[in-house]
């Protein structure tokens, strides 16, 4: 077991880093307050939406996940996509080709962009993407008479009989159908659920769908932490 880890992840809102003692997740703090000269003798595992990380998040002991995806391999996971595949699914998948039992699993990460994958026991599988809930939200303003809204996840029984109830109902219920679709098609038996919209995800399905439903919002960090402990042995 490590007993001092950092995890990294640049992504495309909110970069945030982690410290892991002993194995377990001590404290999340934003970008801001990483400082890479307190930590030179410390193990870091970085996930990156950008090509280049900048040197300043860069320690002596540095893990990069996209070092460790080669022909069609992730470390020891087989990975049926393409080189473009984004380290965030990659490293998550990984985390949960390791540490789960069941066949197929659905990892939705809600952030910016939603991303819906599939990992099995075979591996990374593949998966979607989509424009996350608030881009969805806002694209209502393009019509003359509608503007953005917020949606909320809240069960609704009643045919839409206002514009704002019409807007909200159809993005949920259109995300909903989208998901049950997938779930239908790959035999899904179990969901995880990440990203800073998760919770949002989450209540949309609630009572929708009899899959098993798992919500981890630190889920990045938790997939960082396993990696950094493969590659550091």
């Amino acid at each position: 077991m490590l007993q001092m880890a950092l995890t990294l992840d640049l992504g495309n809102s909110n970069p945030h880093f982690a410290k892991f003692v002993n194995g377990s997740l001590e404290s999340l703090e934003s970008i801001d307050k990483f400082d890479s000269n307190q930590f030179q003798n410390d193990l870091l595992a970085i996930s990156s939406v950008k090509a280049t990380i900048p040197d300043q998040y860069k320690i002596k002991n540095t893990f990069l996940v996209s070092d460790y995806f080669k022909n069609r391999k992730f470390l020891d996971m087989p990975v049926n996509y393409t080189k473009t595949l984004g380290q965030d699914r990659l490293v998550q998948s990984y985390y949960l080709y390791n540490n789960e039992t069941v066949n197929n699993i659905l990892l939705i990460d809600a952030g910016t962009f939603t991303t819906l994958d599939i990992v099995s026991k075979n591996g990374f599988q593949g998966g979607y993407i989509i424009p996350g809930v608030e881009i969805l939200s806002q694209n209502f303003d393009l019509g003359d008479n509608l503007y953005s809204i917020q949606i909320d996840g809240q069960p609704k029984t009643l045919l839409p009989n206002t514009t704002e109830e019409a807007m909200v109902s159809g993005l949920e219920t259109m995300l909903l159908s989208f998901i049950q679709k997938i779930i239908k098609d790959n035999l899904v038996d179990k969901i995880y659920i990440t990203g800073g919209k998760g919770s949002l995800i989450n209540r949309i399905l609630q009572d929708s769908i009899k899959t098993s439903v798992k919500l981890e919002s630190n889920l990045i960090h938790y997939s960082l932490h396993h990696f950094l402990e493969r590659c550091s042995k």
